[in-house]
């Protein structure tokens, strides 16, 4: 994905598909395709107990600002962010230049099982 051209139902309808899988297999709780100012493009699963909107800007500024941050003593190579709490934690991955998978997972959930199926779920979104 390099920039986010119009999309179409056939595309909202292979995210959804993709956004469906990495549920199932990562045991995720809520899971989004946002592009990177934080507007929604999919969204499946539970639904946050928060404000779905809401957490989606807080969440792309939040990988922005850390991916500015990163890029400032030359890491050129950014496309993770996790956050780790006593129930959940969230994970970010950067899918082409403008998007981002964010998923909501219980903590008991390790972050090498959900970056193993997270990572083809990029590729899918990126292809």
């Amino acid at each position: 994905m390099s920039g986010l051209p119009l999309l179409k139902e056939q595309d909202s309808q292979e995210f959804k598909r993709v956004l469906d899988e990495f549920l199932e297999s990562s045991k995720a709780l809520h899971v989004m395709l946002l592009e990177r100012a934080g507007y929604i493009i999919v969204k499946a699963g539970e639904s946050p107990e928060v404000d779905a909107e809401e957490f989606s800007s807080l969440a792309s500024n939040a990988f922005n600002a850390i991916e500015w941050l990163a890029e400032s003593p030359s890491e050129r190579d950014f496309k993770v962010l996790h956050q780790r709490g006593g129930q959940h934690q969230t994970l970010m991955f950067r899918v082409g230049t403008s998007c981002l998978l964010v998923a909501i997972c219980p903590s008991e959930s390790t972050i090498d099982e959900i970056k193993s199926v997270a990572w083809p779920a990029v590729e899918q979104l990126e292809a």
